[in-house]
């Protein structure tokens, strides 16, 4: 929620998933998750937004780190395969702060009239922003894991 807040308008997930939800689409050790924040766009299919916050048991913020980022090579093959959301995905996150992990896609759409570089930096800009509120809300660096081809 104070992810959600610091980002405003730039936070467009508006469909609420579940813990289970998030454990069985991830992969994750359910006996290894204490608490789930997962979020995504109504229209998954062509807005690839996602907000996944986890708080994960001690020694396994790595594991559950790399599990998100096999997610996010899928989300990447679909992005390119359909031409779709293509920039906002290049800009994805993955953080790790002690035993929290989260991974993000997100920030308001470029304008798709624009240039290949403009929409590009457009979404650069917006994932900036994601860089900003993980150090506010979790302090420290926001460094990113996320890999993107």
């Amino acid at each position: 929620a104070r992810m959600k807040e610091k980002l405003g308008k730039s936070y467009l997930c508006d469909k609420k998933m579940s813990k289970a939800d998030a454990i069985s689409y991830f992969g994750l050790n359910k006996k290894k998750v204490t608490q789930v924040v997962y979020e995504t766009r109504e229209n998954s299919s062509i807005q690839m937004d996602v907000a996944v916050i986890l708080k994960v048991k001690k020694g396994y913020a790595k594991t559950a780190r790399k599990l998100l980022q096999k997610n996010l090579d899928q989300v990447v093959s679909y992005s390119k395969l359909y031409d779709m959301d293509s920039y906002r995905v290049q800009q994805a996150r993955i953080y790790v702060k002690g035993n929290y992990v989260a991974m993000f896609i997100g920030g308001t759409e470029p304008d798709y009239k624009l240039s290949a570089q403009k929409q590009a930096a457009h979404a650069k800009s917006e994932a900036q922003k994601f860089d900003k509120a993980w150090k506010e809300v979790f302090g420290g660096s926001a460094k990113n894991y996320a890999e993107v081809d």
